[in-house]
């Protein structure tokens, strides 16, 4: 018996931690302003234009599963 406790204390640990961290990188990304990142894109380095477009069609995909 205790040794299924120890097995969904541990899982129960994991999926908050995992959860946490989840939410975490969820909030930083939304966090990104859209105005922002099309002016990265239009006038950044290469390499910021490259991760401000990859960041910006991504958002609008999570913006339309959400309506």
């Amino acid at each position: 018996m205790l040794h299924v406790l120890k097995d969904y204390a541990g899982v129960s640990c994991f999926l908050v931690l995992f959860t946490g961290i989840m939410s975490g990188l969820t909030l930083g990304l939304m966090s990104l302003g859209l105005v922002e990142l099309e002016i990265l894109q239009r006038s950044g380095t290469p390499n910021k234009k490259k991760q401000a477009s990859n960041h910006l069609s991504f958002i609008v995909r999570i913006f339309v599963f959400f309506i």
